[in-house]
């Protein structure tokens, strides 16, 4: 798993996704 960190609204969110997955994807 991959560690992802975005900043959404002025709010940061984390979460792990799989290599292959899309960011499209991740951000449902």
């Amino acid at each position: 798993m991959t560690a992802v960190t975005l900043t959404v609204n002025g709010a940061e969110r984390s979460l792990d996704v799989e290599p292959r997955t899309l960011l499209v994807h991740a951000l449902r």
